[in-house]
């Protein structure tokens, strides 16, 4: 992610309603991970270090069960990153409730299960404006489970042309 922005939703992965989510979103320029899963309390983790100062940093989200991990620019092997911090939240850490159950699958739905960038607010059925609004930010290399997913408008982009029509957006 690339952005300047203090707040707003990178991306959430939800079943039908909401009901249980995972979502990677920006609150005070820091990178944090929710989990939600009725009848549990949800899990809450924000990083330390801010991310929104225009430089590209790579962010990456994890759960396990009842863990969650979130890290950003671990690296690549290639030691091109630093640290920030990596943190790991355990329900059996003590510092939270504990789980009602155990945490199942998330399902995530087809239709309105993935949402990237922002939360569409409808007005009969159009959408009328978003929340949450990453508006002045870049996205690169989205992945699900090592999928890879596509970011419109830029998807027929290479990606050093995406990275170049980023740069001249965040300016």
């Amino acid at each position: 992610i690339r952005t300047r922005e203090s707040s707003g939703l990178i991306v959430l992965l939800s079943s039908q309603h909401r009901l249980s989510f995972v979502a990677v979103s920006l609150e005070e320029g820091r990178a944090c991970l929710k989990f939600s899963d009725p009848p549990n309390s949800p899990l809450s983790l924000c990083l330390r270090d801010a991310l929104n100062d225009g430089a590209w940093h790579a962010v990456t989200a994890s759960r396990f069960g009842s863990n969650l991990e979130l890290s950003v620019d671990m690296g690549d092997g290639a030691g091109q990153y630093g640290i920030i911090f990596a943190a790991k939240y355990s329900a059996e850490a003590g510092d939270s409730s504990p789980f009602l159950t155990e945490p199942q699958l998330l399902q995530v739905h087809r239709q309105e299960g993935v949402l990237v960038g922002g939360m569409p607010v409808f007005d009969a059925n159009t959408p009328a404006s978003v929340t949450s609004n990453l508006k002045n930010s870049c996205l690169d290399d989205l992945r699900l489970d090592g999928h890879a997913l596509p970011l419109p408008p830029y998807y027929k982009f290479s990606v050093f042309q995406r990275r170049i029509l980023c740069q001249h957006s965040a300016r």
